[in-house]
């Protein structure tokens, strides 16, 4: 459920359907993370201009929300719940959360 190339990092979800995303951007790592979701899988991103562009798959880059972040090297983890969900109205939830990785070379981490 992640990909990554230099300066993007690409979320699939589990459903082919709306997803409610949340990002978090964090001064250190988080707790752990594995008790609190179904699946998380962790990876790295290097931020070039200052700013985290957040869009979805079908979104116009443009109109794209964007987040003022320190230029540097950051630990992604893309984190899912509600995996075990057959119904709509129950499904699947993601969260995305990043922090300073101090210029950790580019890694990525399946929990």
């Amino acid at each position: 459920m992640l990909a990554m190339a230099e300066g993007v990092v690409g979320v699939g979800t589990a459903r082919n359907m709306l997803v409610p995303v949340a990002v978090e951007v964090l001064e250190t790592a988080p707790p752990a993370l594995l008790e609190r979701f179904d699946h998380v899988v962790e990876g790295s991103l290097e931020v070039s201009n200052g700013t985290l562009v957040i869009a979805g798959c079908t979104d116009y880059l443009p109109d794209a929300a964007r987040l003022p972040i320190a230029k540097g090297g950051y630990a992604v983890s893309v984190c899912a719940s509600g995996l075990g969900t057959h119904f709509p109205r129950m499904a699947c939830r993601a969260k995305i959360i990043t922090w300073f990785s101090y210029g950790q070379s580019h890694w990525m981490r399946y929990c």
